[in-house]
């Protein structure tokens, strides 16, 4: 069912205030991610405003949890360091209420880390942002009855954002997006730092889905294939105006 046209005006409106928020009075962001995408999340972080940092050693990964505003937990390099510091960071999240977001990065793969991506959804992220085939993996999983808690970010062709009996579509993108490493690594790392700029997690993943989706377009517009794309796509994400991100966004 299409949005309600007031509904959809709402939706987009607190999304697109999410972003000027995060632009005009920043947010940390501690990030705990795969080693190839820790320099390109980053550098997406600090073009949208956001302070990222990176560190997985057990003796300091809760004090910069701490001094965070939100947290990413992505499993993209599930090492013995990170699983320890992902324990750590969430425990910290758990005890000053802060959000943080989970990415299941390859969960369909490995039965251990399916297992360890549904210890975490079990601590209760703000946002789970996966792809088809780690969100069906979630789904199948014995203890899948805990997904409807938490707001869920599909990301493909179409980006999907399930979350309090609402169904909200994004059709902005391109190819490109698909073909530069990490993009959808540091795409979580928006959400989580949208989350504390926003009155809802529904309301930062859609916010970061149309960011990424918008500067995806103006930068394969501008670029001859995946190695420029990745510079002019950081480079959209900073210039882009939220006026644009208004009269561009698609969402149903």
């Amino acid at each position: 069912m299409a949005l309600e046209t007031q509904l959809k005006a709402d939706l987009l409106k607190s999304a697109l205030a999410s972003i000027d928020a995060l632009r005009a009075e920043g947010a940390i962001v501690h990030c705990i991610t795969n080693t190839v995408a820790q320099n390109f999340t980053a550098n997406v972080l600090l073009a949208c405003g956001a302070t990222p940092s990176m560190t997985v050693a057990p003796e300091e990964v809760a004090s910069f949890s701490a001094r965070a505003d939100a947290v990413l937990i992505n499993l993209g390099t599930l090492d013995e360091a990170r699983n320890e510091a992902i324990n750590l960071s969430i425990d910290v999240c758990t005890k000053s209420e802060k959000p943080f977001v989970l990415d299941p990065v390859m969960c369909h793969v490995s039965p251990s880390r399916l297992a360890v991506a549904m210890e975490v959804l079990g601590r209760g992220p703000a946002i789970i942002r996966a792809n088809t085939q780690e969100a069906d993996a979630l789904r199948s999983h014995k203890n899948s009855d805990i997904l409807p808690k938490t707001t869920f970010a599909l990301t493909g062709s179409v980006d999907i954002v399930r979350s309090v009996g609402h169904e909200i579509k994004i059709e902005n993108g391109t190819h490109l997006l698909s073909k530069v490493t990490a993009i959808g690594c540091a795409q979580g790392g928006l959400m989580a730092a949208l989350l504390p700029k926003s009155n809802s997690p529904m309301i930062a993943a859609i916010a970061s889905l149309i960011w990424v989706g918008v500067a995806g377009e103006n930068a394969s517009a501008l670029s001859n294939g995946p190695g420029s794309f990745q510079a002019q796509f950081v480079d959209q994400l900073y210039s882009v105006e939220t006026a644009e991100l208004k009269h561009k966004a698609r969402i149903s």
